[in-house]
């Protein structure tokens, strides 16, 4: 009994959001424009802090997945999810009518990872 309360729990509280971010994920990159393309400037500084946004809170519920797991293996875990999940979403990207996959997306994706790291090991 207990342990399947467990993964009620578990299955509810921390895979189910990680699994809705990435639908959302998914969801956005599946449209072939966004709301505001091509405002510029401004358009390009919110976009480009979009993804560092989005991919933060991508390893972040990747991260906490496992809490019973040492520190160094979690943040590896979600390292490795988040950067693999960003490179798939490049490429999905890639069959969009409209849209493109482009390294420069992926680089502030990894900006987004790499700062969540960071702030877990209390060095932001």
């Amino acid at each position: 009994m207990h342990s399947m309360k467990s993964l009620g729990i578990f299955l509810i509280w921390r895979l189910l959001p990680l699994l809705l971010w990435c639908v959302f994920i998914f969801s956005l990159s599946s449209k072939s424009s966004l709301p505001g393309d091509n405002l510029g400037p401004i358009d390009y500084i919110f976009r480009k802090l979009a993804h560092m946004g989005t991919y933060f809170v991508l390893f972040y519920l990747a991260f906490r997945l496992f809490p019973g797991w040492k520190l160094k293996d979690r943040v590896l875990f979600a390292v490795i999810f988040a950067f693999g999940y960003a490179v798939s979403d490049e490429m999905h990207q890639g069959y969009v009518p409209g849209r493109t996959g482009t390294p420069r997306d992926w680089w502030f994706d990894g900006l987004g990872i790499s700062f969540g790291a960071l702030r877990v090991f209390g060095l932001l």
